[in-house]
């Protein structure tokens, strides 16, 4: 009686929930089927990692001996496909991120013993679906040499115990792309000095942002744009989630440019958006384009940039759409002059499994950019990557002396 009790109670369960899905226009189903493919997503990597634990058996090896090695601050160059991660930096187990699989390869490579006191660090912590072209980390890693830039004088105490000490590095590069996936690939790596941070040494950081023209009026999004350049208050422009370290809302945007974008499929034409900054706040650039886009559209004019960069009109984050995620790609950090000396690998054949990915002859993004118009293009997609995601159009941003909302 208890099992078809339950049984019954499932199925009136079930019911209900068909009731209410009847009930939801299609905007609503788009909504709910993106969120419910996004926590499926999110479920499938917490599923591959706890499997790839369980099926790991310890094999018994003799024990490196990290002692025998000298220390070595370096700064690796990273380029990753970012759409099957969920983002660069470790979450624990909530999600499988580039920076998971780059730790396994330097741990599978013995260039770190422990991951959690290698003190690295990321130039742009790029988040869920978002790829990078030339992303820094910096760490402490095994050095095969006795001294040089950046190596530790008081590490490797039994470095005595090793009988060749060679005067020539080991090829980093080599070593970590056989144990990465094919969709990150370490370009080239330097030398640093102690004092070096991939994060806080940065002077600036470039991303572009691709997206269909569509009839989109890039004139009023490049005013728009240029509204943003300058030092400001940028808290309207991004995820109301306060991180830890995050003290200010000020940043300083150097230079906000639309280009078209020179593509082999003409059925589709491509533009990119191109933002540089001393720094950008959580999903900072995509709510900046889901304004743009919605200035593309006439929905507002460039003028909404003024109204929400004061905050004496806009004191609170009006709610609008997030845009989509994987046609954001991380361009690259600049940093002062003399911080690094990239060197590449002998065996730099290897590196191509990646770079012909988001390479060509005629522009260094082909791959990346025919990936974006193929998800736009292709019908499956549309249905949850629809245009809609690119510039939200159902809603215009209005403003209220107190509460600052959509209506």
């Amino acid at each position: 009686m208890r099992i078809m009790s339950g049984m019954f109670s499932g199925i009136k369960q079930l019911e209900c929930k068909l009731k209410s899905l009847d009930e939801l226009d299609f905007e609503a189903l788009k909504e709910k089927a993106i969120c419910l493919l996004k926590y499926n997503q999110q479920l499938e990597n917490i599923i591959s990692k706890l499997q790839k634990q369980e099926n790991e058996v310890p094999k018994v090896t003799k024990p490196f001996i990290f002692d025998r090695y000298k220390k070595r601050h370096i700064a690796l160059k990273v380029s990753y496909l970012g759409w099957n991660y969920g983002g660069l930096a470790p979450q624990g187990c909530l999600a499988l991120t580039v920076m998971d699989r780059v730790f396994d390869a330097l741990e599978k490579s013995k260039l770190i013993e422990n991951r959690n006191e290698c003190n690295f660090s990321v130039c742009g912590r790029t988040d869920r679906g978002v790829s990078g072209l030339c992303q820094v980390v910096s760490l402490v890693s095994r050095s095969l040499i006795a001294r040089g830039v950046g190596v530790i004088e008081d590490s490797g105490s039994r470095i005595s115990e090793r009988q060749d000490v060679p005067d020539k590095e080991m090829d980093y590069v080599s070593a970590l792309n056989r144990n990465l996936p094919r969709d990150i690939r370490v370009l080239a790596w330097s030398p640093i000095s102690p004092d070096f941070s991939a994060r806080f040494t940065c002077c600036k950081r470039s991303y572009e942002y691709y997206f269909p023209e569509s009839g989109l009026d890039t004139k009023s999004m490049m005013d728009a744009g240029n509204r943003l350049v300058g030092v400001h208050d940028f808290r309207n422009f991004c995820t109301s989630r306060i991180e830890k370290d995050t003290v200010t809302f000020i940043r300083e945007i150097f230079e906000v440019v639309i280009s078209d974008v020179d593509s082999c499929d003409h059925h589709c034409k491509l533009c990119r958006i191109s933002i540089s900054a001393s720094g950008f706040l959580y999903h900072q650039i995509r709510y900046v384009m889901s304004v743009l886009f919605m200035v593309g559209r006439g929905y507002e004019s460039p003028s909404v940039i003024d109204d929400m960069l004061d905050l004496s009109k806009t004191p609170a984050k009006p709610h609008y759409h997030l845009a989509a995620d994987f046609p954001l790609l991380f361009i690259a950090g600049t940093y002062p002059e003399s911080c690094l000396n990239w060197e590449t690998s002998e065996g730099m054949w290897i590196v191509a499994s990646l770079y012909n990915k988001i390479s060509s002859c005629s522009t260094r993004f082909g791959q990346t950019l025919s990936e974006i118009v193929v998800r736009i293009r292709n019908p499956v997609e549309i249905l949850y990557f629809s245009l809609n995601d690119f510039y939200p159009n159902c809603f215009q941003i209005s403003y209220c002396q107190k509460n600052v909302e959509l209506c």
